[in-house]
């Protein structure tokens, strides 16, 4: 997974990276990371369960940075996908919500063939209006933005920088379907065709 940040092409990003593992074998490898790359943040907190080490990872918020993109330890980004990505922003000051479509890896990486979760709803690059992309995904209940990893959120839009909706609505689970809704009733989305980043599924994940 930092190996496919590591090699974006769009070079302006600040890596942050919150480790929850009880040993130090990840604390090691990260050394020659820390080491050659000034933009990489690396925290280390051994007595984190998983809950309170995705909270960390939500929580942290660098002031000057105008996007955020959480990226799961088993997922992968494809080397333009910033780039791509931040390109759309620019070019449309209305939109506050860019993805694309992704690729299905297994455990191995083996590409997975394609189902009703990923597969595309355009085969070219579309630009949505929010309020209807929104009622198209909350109708169909088919979350076709993706996952956490798949799309560049403009931080602006977000609950202090936080996924979800805004506090007020009670208990719910799945946190990047709510943001998603929640950013789509603020702006237009753009849907990239071109997949780029890759959602791994295996037997050790919550969603098993």
């Amino acid at each position: 997974a930092l190996e496919t940040v590591l090699k974006q092409t769009y070079r302006n990003l600040e890596i942050f990276i919150t480790d929850n593992s009880h040993n130090d074998k990840t604390e090691k490898m990260m050394e020659r990371y820390i080491n050659n790359y000034e933009n990489i943040i690396y925290e280390h907190h051994d007595g984190f369960e998983a809950i309170d080490n995705w909270s960390r990872a939500r929580s942290y918020n660098n002031p000057l940075a105008e996007y955020v993109n959480w990226l799961m330890d088993d997922d992968l980004f494809l080397p333009d996908k910033i780039s791509k990505m931040v390109n759309y922003y620019l070019m449309y000051p209305d939109v506050s919500l860019v993805t694309s479509s992704r690729h299905l890896i297994d455990a191995s990486g083996n590409r997975l063939p394609i189902n009703a979760m990923n597969k595309p709803i355009s085969d070219v690059t579309v630009k949505y209006d929010g309020i209807s992309a929104g009622r198209a995904m909350f109708t169909s209940l088919n979350n076709f933005i993706g996952e956490p990893t798949t799309a560049l959120i403009k931080k602006k839009i977000l609950k202090n920088n936080d996924l979800g909706w805004t506090g007020k609505e009670g208990r719910y689970i799945i946190s990047d379907f709510s943001t998603w809704m929640n950013a789509l009733a603020q702006g237009n989305m753009i849907y990239i065709a071109e997949p780029l980043s890759c959602f791994r599924q295996h037997d050790g994940q919550d969603q098993k």
